[in-house]
């Protein structure tokens, strides 16, 4: 992501990008019914950025002690400190900087969580193959990842220079059927109004950043002609609730 997005001018549109698409606390809700988090003894966390989902687990997994693996030293410093400013540094038994694809380790693991990290993994055989022997038997990965209907996945689909962040959630359930495991999906919606999207009949920060976040560039970089597609996009996609701002929370658990 080029820096113009989050800083300077365009650090207010960042913000207004957050607050359109923030669905945090139905998605910490749901991730806390998922699974019975008081039977895991062992989490493995992929790509979880700061630490704030960490946390809230492992707050409501009290037996649980938690791997973490990032690629980005920014975001292991980061989570060393929050864990150490939540209190609970000493449930976190490692923080590994590398990619899930390099990660090496002779632990498996009662849980498995990536929350809009699986973009970098994708549906590659063994890459799923991994996620399994990654776990116990019996274990559970959550996975994270948009619904095709959301119109971040559209934005995505029409902006976006990277290919890999248009997977969604049913490509990896479909990856996920060749397996022996056993699937379940959930999506949850957030309706995103039309006050939200457009002020005056122009979009607003929020659709502008939404855009701008999917095609990893300024704003100010949009032609007239991408303006109208943006528009497009929002109008034809917009059902009697609203827009849909729709993500799926599969869970993934070995059988054998």
């Amino acid at each position: 992501m080029s820096s113009p997005i989050y800083q300077g001018l365009h650090r207010k549109l960042f913000e207004a990008f957050l607050n359109l698409v923030d669905d945090s606390e139905a998605q910490l809700a749901a991730l806390l019914r998922s699974t019975d988090w008081k039977d895991a003894h062992s989490l493995l966390s992929v790509g979880g950025g700061q630490g704030i989902i960490e946390a809230s687990i492992l707050r409501n997994a009290p037996h649980a002690s938690l791997w973490y693996l990032d690629p980005s030293g920014e975001q292991c410093d980061a989570f060393r400190q929050y864990m150490k400013t939540a209190g609970l540094s000493q449930r976190v038994r490692d923080i590994a900087q590398t990619t899930y694809q390099d990660y090496l380790t002779d632990q498996q693991f009662d849980r498995v969580l990536s929350i809009f990290s699986w973009f970098y993994i994708g549906t590659e055989g063994r890459w799923l193959t991994k996620l399994l022997n990654l776990l116990t038997v019996g274990g559970t990965a959550i996975l994270v990842l948009p619904n095709i209907t959301s119109i971040e996945t559209i934005f995505y689909r029409a902006f976006s220079p990277d290919r890999r962040m248009t997977l969604v959630g049913e490509e990896v359930v479909s990856a996920l059927g060749h397996l022996d495991c056993t699937v379940v999906q959930k999506t949850y919606v957030k309706w995103l109004k039309t006050d939200e999207l457009f002020v005056a009949e122009q979009l607003s920060d929020g659709s502008l950043a939404l855009a701008a976040f999917a095609a990893e560039r300024p704003v100010t970089s949009f032609k007239l002609d991408e303006i109208e597609k943006i528009a497009e996009l929002i109008k034809t996609n917009h059902k009697a609730r609203g827009v849909p701002l729709s993500w799926d929370l599969i869970l993934v658990t070995r059988n054998s």
